[in-house]
């Protein structure tokens, strides 16, 4: 199952073809909306002030289909951003036209209205009312402080090589300036606060720190506690 929450989430209204082409979520253990593919952000904001309201459209990379999350009461990401699965793109709401808080969720395969899918095949969400878990939970949190349990290359943006630095090439305190584009590298045991979590894949998570981004996890491996 994926949906667009972290954990318990409730159906308030079913898919039905033609007549309502999407499913109305409610997020119960959490309000935030979550990225359900990885892909190219089309629209964020109030750009259907009578129907979605405040929305987010994402162009997944692959299929080209688009995702909607619709009535949301602020979004976390503008367009032309690249999201992954699982990253925070806003805030549920009840702009445009709706009765009450919730995610309006659809998928299409153009932006045609008329070209809707099966949004219940496609995230295995059952189309049935009732109260669900996905079972996701971040792995990593926002706004938290951890602390590194190996030494830990600082970088100016997200890396593609393996984060660690070799004690070798460390000055005395730790601290030295790394080559290409790492910044520094931090000792084990610093405590971080991450700012921000990008998730690559279930084995690869990053965070944004006050000095650049850090690995959070690489290869399967948590490089923070």
């Amino acid at each position: 199952m994926n949906s667009p929450y972290n954990g318990k989430f409730r159906i308030s209204q079913l898919y039905r073809p033609g007549k309502h082409n999407g499913l109305d979520l409610v997020g119960v253990d959490s309000k935030t909306i979550h990225a359900t593919v990885a892909g190219t952000v089309e629209i964020a904001g109030n750009n259907d002030p009578k129907g979605f309201g405040i929305y987010v459209r994402i162009k997944a990379d692959g299929t080209g289909y688009r995702y909607y999350y619709g009535h949301m009461s602020k979004t976390l990401v503008k367009v032309g951003d690249r999201v992954v699965i699982g990253q925070e793109i806003g805030i549920e709401g009840s702009t445009g036209n709706s009765t009450g808080s919730h995610c309006h969720y659809e998928v299409r395969k153009t932006t045609a209205p008329d070209s809707y899918l099966d949004v219940c095949a496609i995230s295995g969400i059952p189309n049935a009312i009732g109260t669900y878990d996905d079972g996701y939970r971040p792995a990593f949190t926002a706004g938290r402080v951890y602390t590194l349990t190996t030494n830990v290359k600082v970088r100016s943006g997200i890396g593609t090589a393996s984060p660690q630095k070799k004690k070798s090439e460390l000055t005395a305190d730790g601290q030295a300036h790394a080559l290409n584009q790492d910044m520094a590298v931090l000792k084990a045991g610093t405590a971080v606060t991450v700012q921000e979590v990008t998730k690559i894949s279930d084995r690869e998570y990053w965070g944004k720190i006050p000095s650049g981004y850090i690995a959070l996890r690489y290869d399967g491996e948590d490089y923070v506690k």
